[in-house]
């Protein structure tokens, strides 16, 4: 009865701070859901048999509404934790595909694409490591397994490659929509995920890492590296609530901001956000982007060559993102654990207003020690 008490307590305080802070209302439906245990039961989870040594799991997102403009980051969203299979804690998977739909409240009629802000795939990479052996690596990949946004709806591992995981290990989707350019719609929209897994031992582990372009937060800093034609300060994309700010020193960075009009081209050093813990290969690269992005660039600046470079095809008659290159080879490219590497991006906002920018790629890459460990564990 007491613990009943108090929690009813917390939530009605919760929801006080959540409404004088103007807090969408749906945000704090969502949180109480959370807090009393019930998320997970708007959301739906098909698993197939394993056939032909392959399985897949659908999993449906509950039914956000959209019923005015949001910008990146600004929408509705849901997230819930899921594992592979219940019945086989022990059982060796790997990851090779993944996939998401926008479709209606039904979960079957289809809505566009331009809905999507973007689904992440998330896992906790220092649990995930430590379980397979790896604790020296904690604090090295990202803790995302894939991010799928407009342009890039689909994902799909080179023959041979996958990212392990074991039957009973969890997983959290977040999935979060986005409408850019009707403030009329009344539409509410979920979004479908489908996670392509197989078995076997004859894969090659990939884990994922993530880079990006930074900016230095206006009123911290006036130039970057004294090269003020590429890197100037700028602004966070306001008002995003966790727009994330990276601090070097007495310097404070962000990686989504606002865009000046115009175009712009933009460099960083991503060195140490690639973080090798040893020289390998490069096999998968996927990109986000946001509408008026031209081009990413990941390069090799010892090499002084280009690893790949993403274009951007950007709607002509909307705001929106039509499709963005990705990488893909069974052969891989080397990155080396003593060379530089950056990141070079064009923008062009062509809008007459302010827009926001992000320009990532998510580099999976070749795990040759966790390949030792599952090379072991099958012997």
């Amino acid at each position: 009865m007491k613990k009943s008490f108090l929690l009813y307590v917390v939530i009605i305080a919760a929801a006080g701070l959540f409404l004088a802070f103007g807090v969408d209302i749906a945000v704090l439906k969502k949180s109480v859901n959370t807090l009393l245990g019930r998320e997970h039961r708007y959301w739906q989870v098909q698993r197939t048999a394993v056939e032909n040594g392959k399985m897949f799991m659908e999993i449906t997102s509950p039914a956000m509404a959209i019923d005015t403009i949001y910008r990146s980051m600004m929408g509705p969203y849901r997230s819930s934790s899921f594992s592979f299979l219940e019945d086989a804690p022990e059982k060796l998977l790997w990851l090779t595909g993944y996939s998401v739909q926008i479709v209606g409240k039904d979960g079957e009629a289809s809505l566009s694409d331009d809905f999507l802000c973007h689904n992440n795939f998330n896992y906790l990479s220092n649990d995930y490591l430590k379980k397979w052996g790896l604790p020296e690596r904690v604090g090295v990949p990202s803790p995302k397994r894939i991010t799928l946004a407009s342009g890039q709806m689909a994902l799909e591992f080179p023959d041979g490659f996958g990212i392990p995981v074991k039957g009973n290990e969890r997983a959290w989707v977040i999935a979060q929509v986005l409408n850019l350019n009707n403030a009329s719609v009344q539409i509410d929209a979920r979004q479908k995920a489908i996670v392509e897994l197989e078995e076997g031992q004859a894969f090659k582990p990939l884990y994922q890492q993530t880079v990006q372009i930074v900016r230095p937060v206006a009123g911290e800093v006036q130039e970057y590296a004294g090269d003020s034609n590429l890197f100037q300060s700028c602004s966070p994309a306001h008002p995003v609530p966790n727009t994330r700010i990276f601090e070097d020193g007495d310097m404070k960075f962000t990686g989504h901001w606002v865009m000046p009009m115009g175009r712009e081209i933009l460099r960083t050093d991503v060195t140490e956000m690639l973080n090798l813990p040893f020289s390998t290969t490069l096999h998968y690269i996927s990109v986000h982007m946001h509408p008026f992005a031209e081009w990413l660039e990941f390069r090799d600046a010892t090499a002084d060559s280009t690893i790949f470079k993403a274009r951007a095809k950007n709607y002509t008659d909307k705001i929106g993102l039509e499709k963005l290159d990705y990488f893909s080879s069974e052969t891989g490219v080397m990155l080396q654990k003593d060379h530089q590497y950056e990141l070079v991006c064009s923008t062009n906002n062509t809008s007459g207003e302010q827009q926001d920018m992000m320009a990532v790629m998510y580099l999976y890459i070749h795990d040759k020690e966790l390949e030792e460990r599952i090379r072991d564990m099958g012997k």
